[in-house]
Parts: structure tokens; C-alpha cells; sequence
């Protein structure tokens, strides 16, 4: 996908989307696709793992909305929001064993991910309007 088709998917994409850098794009469309499409989102590296059993673990887990790999040490404080948001960082340190990489991911289509798209655009227009 790329600015030449981008007009081709299906469901309309945020107004906004053309003005984000490439970067936060990629991160824009990782959301739109899992709301959309569903299913499982990898970045381009190599994988030493099947995704087979990761798979059957969200199948049959229903208490498992989404599975991805762990992250490894805590959250560095310019990339986990202790900056701008104090509550927020210590949030995320409490629960970091509970996060999910944005490198690769499987999702099932549950409330989380409307949460997910809805945040978003919300952030998206109020960003658009500022």
C-alpha cells in the first residue's frame, strides 16, 4: 500500500492521514487494518518463532482479546510518557508485563479494538482542529 492506492481500501481512512510522516502512518494504518481486517500484523524481520501456537492460544483463551510477543526491561521514560502524563508512565510500568508489541501482534475482534480506532480519531481530530 502506498500513496498511489491508498484510494482502494475499502473503508474510508481518517481526513488527516496525508498529512502524517511516514512513521505515523505506518502506525495509523496498523490500527485501521486490525479494526477492518483483523487478524495479525508483523513488522518486516525475521522471526525465529511459528505463529501457529500463538494462534491456537487465542482461540482458545477467551479471556485473551489480543497476543504478541513480551518486552524486555521497562519503559524508558521517552518513549512510555512520563513527560506528559506522570499517572500515565507509572501506569505503564505497573503493568508492562501486560503490553503489547506494536512489532507483531494477532488480534481478535472484540470491543478492544473499536476502543482502539476510536482513540485514534478522536486524537486525530482534535490534533486536525489544533
Amino acid at each position: 500500500m502506498n500513496e498511489n492506492n491508498i484510494h482502494l481500501l475499502k473503508y474510508p481512512i481518517h481526513k488527516s492521514f496525508m498529512y502524517l510522516s511516514s512513521i505515523h502512518k505506518s502506525d495509523y494504518l496498523r490500527c485501521y487494518l486490525m479494526d477492518y481486517h483483523g487478524g495479525e500484523y508483523s513488522d518486516i524481520k525475521a522471526t525465529s518463532n511459528s505463529w501457529i501456537k500463538c494462534f491456537e492460544d487465542l482461540e482458545i483463551d477467551d479471556s485473551l482479546y489480543a497476543i504478541s510477543y513480551k518486552c524486555d526491561g521497562l519503559p524508558r521514560k521517552h518513549t512510555s510518557g512520563e513527560d506528559y502524563d506522570i499517572e500515565l508512565f507509572h501506569n505503564i510500568q505497573s503493568n508492562f508485563n501486560k503490553l503489547i508489541v506494536v512489532g507483531f501482534f494477532i488480534f481478535k475482534n472484540t470491543s478492544l479494538i473499536k476502543e482502539w480506532i476510536l482513540q485514534v480519531n478522536e486524537r486525530l481530530d482534535f490534533f486536525m482542529m489544533n
